[in-house]
């Protein structure tokens, strides 16, 4: 699986790849390991026309200013692979810049998930991705617990990002907004 992304600015970079790797080494999380590049979802696909892409999200780039991300909390995408993470806090500006992505991104792809589509988004930022079950539960719970999530960012960029054969977490490319 391939996605549009935004990846998250530092210090928010740094802090989710901390948290990934305490998680790994307290609760023997590994599966958010795969692509490990801290980022929030515009659109998901198992794959994309990636010139074609490219030149959309570079024209939508040059007319974006980077825009304030607000963080809160954790949710759990239950289920029979569940996932554990922090929800942006949604407003009516990121739900219009999600809409005009996800159509934009949607004519470039192939085998979209239509969970990131705007009636069904929910922007978030994954900390533990198919590895929670009853035995690491309570470990993952405990050390989350260390951490506050009400994080203030800014939207800077959007990237593709997804696997390369013998790669993981390979960032086809990143294109800031306008300053």
């Amino acid at each position: 699986m391939d996605g549009v992304v935004t990846l998250l600015p530092e210090p928010f970079y740094s802090r989710v790849e901390m948290i990934w790797a305490d998680l790994h080494e307290s609760c023997g999380v590994r599966k958010i390991l795969t692509t490990p590049v801290p980022h929030f979802s515009w659109h998901v696909a198992e794959g994309y026309d990636q010139m074609r892409l490219q030149t959309a999200m570079a024209e939508i780039c040059a007319e974006t200013s980077p825009f304030l991300i607000r963080t809160t909390g954790l949710g759990v995408f239950t289920g029979a692979l569940p996932v554990i993470y922090i929800p942006l806090v949604k407003n009516r500006s990121l739900l219009e810049f999600h809409s005009r992505v996800w159509h934009i991104s949607e004519a470039c792809a192939h085998g979209s998930q239509s969970y990131y589509a705007p009636e069904y988004w929910v922007p978030h930022i994954t900390l533990v991705f198919q590895d929670v079950c009853s035995e690491n539960l309570a470990c993952i719970a405990n050390r989350l617990y260390e951490y506050s999530f009400d994080w203030e960012m800014e939207a800077m960029n959007l990237a593709l990002i997804g696997q390369s054969p013998g790669m993981s977490g390979s960032i086809f490319f990143n294109l800031p907004f306008k300053k």
